[in-house]
């Protein structure tokens, strides 16, 4: 938690389109760990002689998670339409047809008849 030199680093030193919103994105990282790193500290150095243990540093967290303030970042709210990749649908189409292929000797035309008839109840 406290050493997040590399990530600022990282940050600072991007210079391509993708490095910046890459650098946006990992912005809240960046506060998440600067804000409860400094929560954990202030607790360490208030209690100088006690070493933390997880459900401390887990308490200091739900203590001190209402004062984090994030950035919203853009374009959470949209997303991308799937859309199966050409070499997906062959490989469908493929499986589906070996599949009823298989199973088509299994099934007689009255027994469709009445799971059709089943279904539309």
């Amino acid at each position: 938690i406290h050493n997040t030199k590399m990530l600022e680093h990282f940050c600072m030193s991007s210079e391509a389109t993708n490095n910046r919103t890459l650098t946006q994105q990992l912005e809240n990282i960046k506060t998440i760990l600067r804000h409860f790193s400094s929560k954990v500290d202030s607790w360490q150095e208030a209690n100088p002689s006690v070493v933390l243990s997880q459900d401390q540093v887990l308490s200091i967290i739900k203590n001190s998670y209402g004062s984090l303030q994030l950035n919203l970042l853009a374009g959470l709210d949209e997303y991308e339409r799937y859309s199966e990749n050409p070499r997906e649908i062959k490989f469908f189409q493929q499986y589906c047809r070996r599949m009823l292929f298989e199973f088509k000797p299994f099934v007689t035309i009255r027994n469709f008849h009445l799971l059709l008839v089943e279904t539309q109840q």
